[in-house]
């Protein structure tokens, strides 16, 4: 399937971006127990999770991770980032499909050089082959 309007794509990520609520969390993902920040050091904590089952194809896995990407290079969404009380975020990016992967750890945002370099390490993410989306796993 081709997706005719990849700006409505990124727009849809934009928005869920900009949507997310600040949040404390203390959780281990996939067997990592990576340090959180304290809540008074970041304004908000944001699991991205994508799901890479088998029900998405390849063109379907570069729209997310694209859609994730150039939502992070948007200046809107890096000034929303850093203007917060705090002036920061934290990510994580875990893929979904027979079981859960923290693909990427952790990661404080504070600066456009941060979630450009986010973003870069979102495009450089390969599909894994999974069979069904096991969100409960």
């Amino acid at each position: 399937m081709i997706c005719r309007r990849p700006a409505a794509a990124i727009k849809f990520v934009l928005i869920a971006l900009l949507l997310v609520v600040s949040v404390t969390v203390s959780v281990s993902i996939a067997g990592d127990a990576a340090r959180l920040p304290a809540s008074n050091e970041v304004d908000t904590a944001l699991v991205l999770a994508v799901d890479v089952s088998d029900s998405v194809d390849a063109e379907r896995y570069k729209l997310q991770m694209e859609g994730i990407a150039q939502a992070l290079e948007s200046e809107n969404v890096i000034a929303s980032i850093t203007s917060g009380p705090k002036g920061g975020i934290i990510l994580a990016l875990v893929l979904w499909s027979n079981s859960a992967e923290l693909s990427l750890p952790w990661t404080i945002i504070r600066s456009p050089e941060d979630a450009l370099a986010f973003a870069a390490s979102v495009r450089a993410i390969q599909q894994k082959p999974g069979n069904f989306l096991a969100l409960a796993a």
